[in-house]
C-alpha cells in the first residue's frame, strides 16, 4: 500500500470539512474515490446523488460536480459552475475570489452548493439535462476551434 501525499490528505480533510453538511443536513456518507479517478477528490452519495469535491489543475484549484448515485461509469458529472450560471449568473465566483486558491475555493462552492443546490442535494436531478447539453455544446464548440 502507498502513503498518501501531505497534500492529498490535507485537501482531503479540508474538503470533508467544508462539506461536512452534506451528511449532516442531507444525509450524504462518504465514499471512497474508485481506482482510476482522480485521487484529489472526496465523494459523497445519498441514496439519489453524488457530489464529487476534487483538487484541479495542479493543486490551484478546486471543482465540485453532481449527478446521480449509482455506478461510478454512469456518473453525470455536472459541473457547480455550469448550474450557477445557468440558475444564478449573478452568484458567479468572480476572478479574484478564485484566485485565492483551492482552500478558499473549497469554502466558497460548499457555501453555494448549500444556499443555492438544496433541490439537487434533496435528490431533484431534473437540472442534468440541461447541464449535459450545455457540456455538449461546449465540446461541439471547441471541437469546431481545433
Amino acid at each position: 500500500m502507498s502513503k498518501q501525499s501531505p497534500a492529498l490528505n490535507e485537501f482531503r480533510a479540508r474538503a470533508f470539512e467544508e462539506f461536512q453538511f452534506l451528511v449532516e443536513a442531507f444525509g450524504f456518507r462518504g465514499e471512497p474515490v474508485p481506482k482510476g479517478y482522480n485521487e484529489f477528490g472526496v465523494w459523497f452519495v445519498s441514496d439519489t446523488t453524488r457530489i464529487v469535491v476534487e483538487g484541479i489543475h495542479w493543486g490551484t484549484n478546486a471543482r465540485v460536480a453532481f449527478g446521480s448515485a449509482g455506478r461510478p461509469e454512469d456518473f453525470e458529472d455536472c459541473d457547480l459552475i455550469d448550474f450557477l450560471n445557468l440558475r444564478y449568473p449573478d452568484e458567479m465566483p468572480n476572478e479574484a475570489e478564485m484566485k485565492r486558491g483551492q482552500h478558499h475555493q473549497l469554502g466558497l462552492f460548499a457555501a453555494l452548493l448549500r444556499r443555492h443546490a438544496e433541490e439537487i442535494l434533496k435528490g431533484d436531478l431534473s437540472v442534468v439535462a440541461e447541464i449535459l447539453e450545455i457540456q455538449r455544446r461546449r465540446a461541439e464548440e471547441w471541437e469546431q476551434e481545433d
